[in-house]
């Protein structure tokens, strides 16, 4: 909260706990909450990334990003309501995914992304995109976010805003 990027109009920066259609849940504000994950929480070989999110606002919403002081691999965002996501690989070199998957407003979607370290794999809900080749290996071990992490990094757009919305079911 001390990044001079961080919304001057946020009030907290901790999601709460709420129950939404009869599921514990985080709620975020869209503002300025986001939750924080341990270095360990994110691997730099192969992973499975899955959650369930309702989003509420509008416009583009970084939902999950791995990150540090310096850029992360990997960034998940809602934009258009569907699935974007990027990754950074040790090179530095950007790559881009926009499977096509939905992500529509004041529903529940359950988003996975996998790598094999050859494939990307992507799915919301029963919906999957093809694999996608690839074999990069990611960039630093270092802390995740969900909810909002705006550092200007390969990704991040102007304009892109913290998450609004729940989120359960984070593996």
């Amino acid at each position: 909260a001390n990044d001079p990027r961080y919304p001057t109009n946020a009030t907290n920066s901790i999601p709460g706990w709420v129950v939404e259609d009869g599921a514990q849940c985080l709620k975020f504000d869209g503002v300025g909450t986001y939750l924080t994950l341990p270095t360990e929480a994110f691997p730099r070989g192969s992973f499975t990334l899955s959650f369930e999110i309702k989003p509420t606002g509008c416009g583009n919403q970084v939902l999950f990003r791995h990150h540090g002081y310096y850029i992360g691999s990997v960034t998940l965002k809602s934009e258009s309501e569907k699935l974007v996501v990027s990754f950074v690989d040790r090179n530095i070199e950007g790559t881009l995914f926009a499977p096509g998957l939905g992500l529509p407003r004041g529903q529940w979607s359950k988003i996975e992304m996998r790598y094999d370290l050859q494939n990307m794999y992507f799915k919301v809900n029963e919906v999957s995109s093809a694999p996608i080749p690839f074999s990069r290996p990611a960039l630093f071990s270092m802390t995740s976010s969900f909810g909002g992490h705006l550092r200007p990094a390969f990704g991040i757009k102007p304009g892109d805003k913290f998450f609004e919305g729940y989120l359960k079911a984070l593996r």
